[in-house]
């Protein structure tokens, strides 16, 4: 009697065979519903998915120009003070200490420059700005606004370097026609934006464009500018530039205040 051959071991593709049997089974169940479904509703679904698709798209663009402006809010700030008693026109006395109060409420409402907040042992919150405030020039603020200035607007700026980066802090006062009322405007932002910013130029106070340069004129310049003229000048309420302030500097390299007039805050 011959001897019995063993069967063949199954192999990987005996081992699927089961399951693709089955898998081929539930397709032959689906298909026709699912080629029914296409059949009839193919038009409703690529709209489906174009809709879906600019949804996204639009979601997205949103989403950058969000970030975009919020990164110019976080350079830039921009309020107004109204210099007046409540239920009365008596002016409230414009000094250093109003500005900064107003300033400081300013940056910690809008959580700007939160890396230069610190705590001091005491847990008293310390903020430390990229800005400095020359006494001498805030007294000279204090005159025009309790003066007749006219209706020019009356401009200063100031920067300093902090970070590899240079601010500009920019403040005008406005006066009202037959209103004894004062407004202050502040504008604290990065120099990158300035071309950004409404043509201050046009007053003539805070730009100059000759040779085809802008260049912020400093606290100083407008300051000893303004009292270098004569008194039947000044009395004009034009505030002029100084003839030999042209620099070639580009925008960046803002002129910072004197150090032996400075008063940092």
């Amino acid at each position: 009697m011959p001897p019995e051959i063993p069967a063949p071991a199954p192999t990987f593709v005996d081992m699927l065979e089961p399951y693709v049997r089955a898998l081929a089974a539930l397709f032959e169940f689906f298909f026709p519903t699912l080629q029914r479904i296409l059949a009839e509703g193919l038009a409703e679904f690529i709209m489906v998915t174009a809709i879906i698709s600019m949804a996204v798209y639009v979601l997205k663009y949103a989403k950058d120009q969000y970030k975009h402006y919020r990164r110019m809010d976080d350079k830039t700030i921009s309020f107004s003070i109204n210099f007046i008693h409540k239920g009365t026109l008596k002016l409230r006395p414009v000094t250093e200490e109003i500005v900064i109060e107003e300033l400081f409420k300013q940056l910690i409402r809008q959580k700007v420059f939160i890396k230069a907040i610190r705590k001091t042992p005491k847990d008293k919150t310390v903020v430390c700005l990229p800005i400095k405030f020359e006494s001498s020039i805030m007294g000279t603020i204090q005159s025009h606004v309790s003066k007749d200035f006219g209706n020019e607007f009356f401009a200063v700026a100031a920067g300093r370097e902090m970070e590899m980066e240079t601010y500009v802090m920019m403040i005008t006062y406005e006066r009202y026609e037959d209103v004894p009322l004062r407004k202050v405007r502040i504008i604290f932002t990065h120099t990158s934006l300035l071309e950004s910013l409404p043509p201050y130029e046009e007053s003539g106070l805070i730009f100059e464009k000759q040779h085809q340069q802008k260049r912020l004129l400093t606290l100083r310049e407008i300051h000893d500018t303004y009292y270098a003229m004569p008194e039947e000048r000044r009395a004009n309420h034009r505030l002029e530039l100084p003839q030999d302030c042209v620099e070639t500097k580009q925008i960046d390299n803002v002129v910072p205040l004197r150090p032996h007039t400075e008063k940092a805050m």
